[in-house]
């Protein structure tokens, strides 16, 4: 009811209604870009959506991760701290080690200068850049962005952790 009385008199203002009617387009574009994805699969992508499309392939029936009502508007939306907090880490720790920024502006000046790198460089361009690629796994290990599980796959034989056996599935 809250709620409700506080869009109603938020739409009267012309530039909350321009909002609202962008956030409804882009919900829209979301909604979209899912059915797009289930429509022509993976194309080898490596993102969020692939991997809970592969476990729901994987597992069949038993998950269900309501593929066809992914908003990816929340999945842009969270993207944006976990990534602010990847770049605080990866910022953190480079500056109290600043010899580990050796090895990484080595990379970028060298891949600069053979021109592997456009302006701005793109992700699939610096992702090819070892010593840039392990700092930022390193941070994001030492500060994961995200507190939550992932769903994961166990092989069909199980796994030993510790002289402990998780069971497949």
């Amino acid at each position: 009811m809250v709620q409700c009385i506080i869009l109603g008199t938020a739409s009267i203002n012309p530039t909350t209604r321009k909002a609202m009617e962008a956030m409804a387009r882009i919900e829209k574009a979301a909604h979209e870009s899912v059915d797009c994805r289930l429509d022509d699969g993976e194309m080898g992508r490596q993102d969020l959506l692939s991997h809970l499309l592969q476990i729901s392939r994987i597992k069949g029936g038993e998950v269900d991760f309501g593929i066809g009502e992914v908003k990816l508007q929340a999945f842009r939306s969270a993207g944006a701290d976990t990534t602010a907090i990847a770049l605080r880490s990866v910022f953190y720790h480079l500056l109290r080690s600043p010899d580990a920024l050796v090895e990484p502006l080595t990379d970028f000046d060298t891949a600069t200068r053979k021109g592997r790198l456009s302006n701005p460089p793109r992700f699939a361009e610096v992702s090819k850049l070892p010593f840039p690629t392990a700092v930022i796994k390193k941070a994001m290990r030492l500060h994961p962005s995200v507190g939550l599980k992932m769903p994961q796959i166990i092989a069909n034989t199980g796994i030993h952790v510790a002289d402990h056996l998780i069971p497949k599935g």
